[in-house]
């Protein structure tokens, strides 16, 4: 029910389908995992910052989960932490002393096999190429 509730808060802030889709599985991950690693029943009043930093240490060596993926559940779990204190299901959100793993920078934008040097004539150049050195 509570779950339930959540998603239409969010389908009324007007988030996508597919967020509200995301933060429903985030949600079923973490109170799954919680259930069948404490035995309880999911209590939102009763979830300590622990347990998060246990969730997110299990998803880092057990499931060996993406970062970026790690982010996104927690960023999810943390929203419905902020709407169940906002609507008296918890008095705090356990997950905000979790911090969210650093994600690796990307590779710079790929460069371009034409590219146009400043203050140019505006055409096209092909990069020079050194034909000796692909032998």
């Amino acid at each position: 029910m509570w779950q339930d509730n959540f998603l239409e808060y969010l389908f009324e802030q007007g988030k996508s389908q597919s967020t509200i889709n995301q933060y429903g599985r985030a949600l079923s991950h973490f109170t799954r995992w919680l259930e069948q690693s404490y035995g309880e029943a999911f209590d939102p009043a009763a979830v300590l910052p622990r347990d998060v930093a246990d969730w997110k240490a299990y998803q880092q060596t057990v499931e060996r989960a993406a970062p970026a993926t790690i982010n996104q559940r927690l960023t999810a779990l943390s929203q419905f932490f902020r709407w169940a204190a906002a609507n008296g299901q918890t008095r705090r959100n356990p997950t905000g002393p979790v911090k969210q793993l650093r994600l690796e920078p990307r590779a710079g934008p790929r460069p371009s096999i034409k590219s146009r040097p400043a203050g140019c004539c505006g055409r096209w150049h092909w990069p020079a190429i050194n034909v000796t050195s692909l032998w």
